[in-house]
């Protein structure tokens, strides 16, 4: 019953089927995420938390949008590795804590994920570490 797309991935996808999917991070400060979403989408859309992240893009088959919070970069890549910038085709309000920022960060702690089951995605957490470097002395 999972998703088989023509990249050769380390995992299996499974359909979204029913109930609430949960996305974890185990630190103790709000993290950037990379939100891959493989294709065929059209205007796919994952919320997280409770934040919508959308972008107005579509997505061929064997193609992918990332949305990288690390480096706040939006690109739609095609099948044969051609990238385009995607940035202006966010959606939404465009602010911290809006609810539809497409570079919210990660609450600490378990946080719902919901999307439509047309596409599969990848979410990466970067955690993020509070403490200061070490100084030699």
């Amino acid at each position: 019953g999972g998703l088989n797309f023509p990249f050769d991935f380390p995992f299996g996808f499974e359909n979204a089927g029913t109930g609430t999917r949960f996305l974890e991070n185990p630190g103790l400060e709000p993290s950037p995420m990379r939100i891959t979403i493989y294709g065929p989408a059209k205007s796919p859309v994952v919320v997280v938390g409770g934040n919508r992240y959308e972008i107005d893009v579509d997505v061929d088959e064997n193609g992918k949008l990332v949305i990288d919070g690390t480096c706040k970069t939006i690109e739609v890549e095609d099948a044969y590795g051609r990238r385009e910038n995607a940035f202006s085709k966010r959606l939404g309000t465009q602010r911290e804590d809006s609810g539809t920022y497409a570079f919210q960060r990660l609450k600490p702690g378990h946080q719902a994920v919901s999307w439509d089951g047309s596409f599969a995605f990848e979410v990466v957490v970067f955690e993020r570490a509070s403490e200061k470097g070490w100084e030699d002395g």
